[in-house]
């Protein structure tokens, strides 16, 4: 687009041509104006002990809104984690889950229904493979590797209890779930985290900003394009290896770079979350395994 033009001397013979060239002429000046000019408001952090890291691309004239809406859209989505869904958090709705009496119903809140219907559908199409509540039998397995004494009678009957099947009740028509034994809880991990990505991803769309990018502790979401008008590129970092897993580089390499097409992207790795035997040797804090119940 020329930003003017200089010709011999014009006559305008159609007016309504000549208005709508006009008109025409001085919309592109407007776009090309700094009020137009693409910017991108970027916030990063850490929250609930995981890092997270926010874009929204918006022309000038709307970014102080963008910032508005991005920072009040983060404020309530680390409000429902903590109050709802982090295990960590002894008052919040998923630890309310883990100490009712057993038979006792609890009307969920629509988080965690939600949350709680994809973790039902993860773990029928894993066929068990993925379970959110497994938590107290990882517990068990953590202190056997910190040293404690192993009770393998114990260890067996929580893993035959410790299913979701055999753990919880959920009537997700009435919207209840209920414990059936004593050792029954949850933990919702990164099902918690996909929830929060998507939250954040949809409220900032349909508070009008469509080109966002939102990263939580390996979880995320890409919607329209960044601020070079590509889509957002994701870099999948390499996992350092065993000698290293004690100080990794802080310069990461990558071993995949992926473009993201309104689509979302979930990485997990064990050498980030490592637990240590007594002799000093590294595990990995997530397990994995077929039960049948």
């Amino acid at each position: 687009m020329v930003d003017g033009r200089s010709s011999a001397s014009i006559v305008a013979v159609d007016p309504e041509r000549a208005a709508r060239e006009r008109d025409a002429a001085a919309r592109a000046l407007l776009q090309d104006s700094p009020l137009h000019t693409t910017m991108q408001y970027a916030t990063s952090g850490l929250e609930l002990t995981v890092p997270y890291a926010l874009k929204v691309v918006a022309s000038a004239d709307t970014f102080d809104r963008a910032k508005e809406v991005a920072d009040e859209v983060l404020r309530c989505a680390w409000q429902l984690a903590d109050t709802v869904l982090n295990s960590f958090n002894p008052n919040s709705e998923i630890s309310l889950v883990g100490r009712l009496p057993v038979g006792q119903k609890h009307q969920m809140s629509a988080p965690l229904k939600r949350v709680m219907a994809c973790c039902q559908r993860v773990y029928n199409s894993s066929a068990g493979c993925f379970d959110p509540s497994t938590a107290p039998v990882a517990k068990a397995l953590r202190e056997i590797a910190l040293g404690k004494e192993r009770n393998n009678a114990c260890l067996e009957a929580l893993t035959q209890a410790c299913t979701l099947p055999n753990s919880f009740v959920i009537d997700f028509e009435a919207g209840t779930i209920s414990r059936k034994h004593e050792h029954a809880s949850l933990d919702l991990g990164g099902v918690s985290k996909g929830y929060i990505v998507d939250y954040v991803i949809d409220n900032i769309n349909a508070a009008g900003f469509q080109n966002v990018f939102f990263d939580w502790g390996g979880d995320c979401r890409a919607s329209g394009m960044n601020a070079r008008n590509t889509p957002w590129v994701v870099g999948i970092t390499r996992p350092p290896s065993l000698d290293m897993l004690p100080n990794p580089p802080k310069e990461a390499s990558y071993i995949s770079v992926i473009s993201l097409d309104n689509e979302a992207l979930a990485t997990s790795g064990d050498y980030e979350n490592l637990i240590y035997t007594a002799d000093d040797k590294p595990l990995p804090a997530l397990m994995t395994g077929r039960r049948r119940n």
